[in-house]
């Protein structure tokens, strides 16, 4: 990932908040690298220049294929605060825990699969079955359509070779993996026939889906996020183009980060086996889960899946500090994503507030390096590379932190719209596997 070379640089310059780099030719504009918080906050904030904040950057240009043209990720100004405007009833923390219990009975998939795996001995990766299962979340939540990503065989079904799973792996795998290198595979002389061919038969199945969602009169009352966002508007073409760019976008960002989140609390637990330290966080994080749902390693699912239990809202939101800390600690240390902005040439009176004076921005390209900000000893303090989920139980601690400190899900008017059900998923699954397997990283 280009955050570590960032790092090495940053450490090379002295550990400073913020740091140019220049890679031209292959890069037009230079970068500023961003690792204090305070200098973020001052750009992703509405501005007189900027209502919504700076704009995107146009490194998302070469992700058209799998989120779409009209993407809420890479919309700018009034364009994507109407887009804003229309998801956001539907990502509302009161809706999005009303679905806790679907949310249930899919993780409770993912649990037995795992537990297949485990009787077996088998060595597997996690990122295939955290992904099925996020995948199975995100689409039952935007278009209310199952695609049983969780027990649906490699090469049947919607696995199958052209079927719309398959072909959403195969379109995130064509595209320029932004950071991480130009692959041989971007030389391939067919590549752009291929990827027009995979993004228009995705396209045509996900608009059928769109339009028998947003259409269906069997149900009145909006039963998906998408149908929430589309009340009471007239289903034309633009709408539905819209509409299935949306659902590109969810799928793409939602299932993906989620998954990632899923792999680096495993990740975190497996280090219990060879670390004091973790073993003792793990054993907190365990007697939470005893203190709350029973001693049995399993009974946290049906706990909160059992009619009598009406209060799953309070108790995944209030009765789990230590859990929730522990996936805060996680995020910090592994953020899944970033942001990219860029500051226009003509901006030239917008300037960083640098100890030095106001320093020019107009023309870059800005990046505030989450690996960077989160683990930032200025910010955090000398143990800021250690897994401590604590600090988070520490209300002296947290106050005394800048503000921005903490943002894997970003900040600002453009926050990820979708961290109330990223932070939801996330805890399902924390209190569905941490008493009843160990994990294992292969290769460690």
């Amino acid at each position: 990932h280009p955050d570590y070379g960032f790092v090495e640089i940053w450490e090379e310059l002295g550990e400073p908040g913020c740091f140019l780099v220049d890679l031209a030719p292959v890069v037009d504009r230079g970068i500023l690298i961003i690792a204090e918080p305070q200098y973020v906050e001052a750009l992703v904030n509405p501005m007189e220049q900027f209502k919504y904040s700076l704009p995107k950057s146009n490194n998302y240009v070469p992700l058209k294929p799998v989120l779409g043209a009209e993407s809420i990720i890479s919309k700018d100004g009034p364009a994507w605060r109407a887009l804003r405007s229309r998801f956001n009833p539907a990502f509302q923390p009161r809706y999005i825990h009303s679905l806790t219990e679907s949310i249930v009975s899919r993780v409770d998939i993912f649990t037995k699969r795992l537990q297949s795996l485990a009787r077996s001995g088998a060595t597997f990766k996690m990122a295939d079955y955290a992904q099925d299962l996020t995948t199975d979340i995100i689409t039952q939540f935007t278009i209310a359509r199952d695609f049983n990503a969780q027990s649906t065989p490699e090469g049947t079904g919607d696995k199958s070779s052209l079927g719309i799973l398959t072909l959403s792996r195969r379109l995130s795998n064509m595209i320029i993996d932004i950071g991480h290198g130009f692959g041989l595979h971007m030389i391939d002389p067919i590549r752009p026939l291929k990827l027009f061919f995979y993004e228009t038969v995705f396209d045509h199945k996900l608009t059928a889906m769109v339009k028998e969602c947003i259409s269906s009169i069997e149900d009145p009352e909006p039963k998906s996020i998408m149908k929430l966002a589309v009340s009471g508007l007239s289903p034309n073409k633009a709408l539905i183009r819209s509409c299935v760019h949306q659902v590109k976008s969810f799928l793409f960002a939602g299932q993906d980060t989620t998954a990632t989140l899923i792999q680096w609390m495993c990740y975190e637990m497996s280090k219990s086996s060879h670390s004091s330290h973790h073993a003792a966080i793990l054993s907190r994080l365990r007697a939470e889960h005893d203190t709350v749902f029973g001693p049995s390693p399993f009974s946290a699912l049906q706990t909160l899946s059992s009619p009598v239990t009406a209060e799953s809202e309070s108790i995944l939101t209030l009765k789990l500090p230590y859990t929730m800390a522990f996936i805060k600690e996680t995020l910090r240390l592994h953020p899944p994503a970033a942001t990219i902005r860029t500051v226009p040439w003509d901006s030239t009176d917008l300037s960083l507030p640098l100890p030095t004076g106001p320093v020019s921005i107009a023309g870059l390209e800005v990046y505030p390096s989450l690996h960077l900000i989160q683990r930032n000893r200025n910010v955090w303090g000398p143990d800021a590379h250690i897994f401590n989920p604590d600090r988070w139980l520490d209300e002296a601690y947290i106050a005394g932190l800048p503000a921005g400190a903490y943002r894997p899900f970003e900040r600002g008017p453009r926050n990820c719209i979708g961290q109330e059900l990223a932070t939801l998923e996330s805890t399902v699954v924390l209190v569905a596997i941490a008493r009843g397997f160990v994990f294992e990283k292969v290769g460690l």
